[in-house]
């Protein structure tokens, strides 16, 4: 058996991957990241994300399920593509 560990595994041909394919690879980028190596947050992104919970809480935007979310990103995705 030879040993691979030094070898490089061919990179990604993201032209090659279907819409939902895209999304999933970044889900999964998303979820693998390190919570506790992010760079800590400025004032301003601060105020904007509290705003925007504000807003949320008094009402004014509901939220949606991810699961509603995603199947938007990916009808807009497909629009954009024709």
């Amino acid at each position: 058996m030879h040993d691979t560990s030094g070898v490089k595994k061919p990179p990604i041909d993201l032209t090659r991957l279907t819409i939902d394919q895209k999304l999933d690879l970044m889900e999964k980028l998303w979820e693998s990241l390190d919570k506790d190596g992010l760079p800590p947050l400025s004032q301003a992104e601060r105020n904007e994300l509290d705003r925007r919970l504000a807003e949320h809480r008094r009402g004014d935007v509901p939220g949606i399920p991810w699961e509603e979310a995603r199947r938007r990103i990916k009808a807009s995705l497909r629009r954009r593509k024709r």
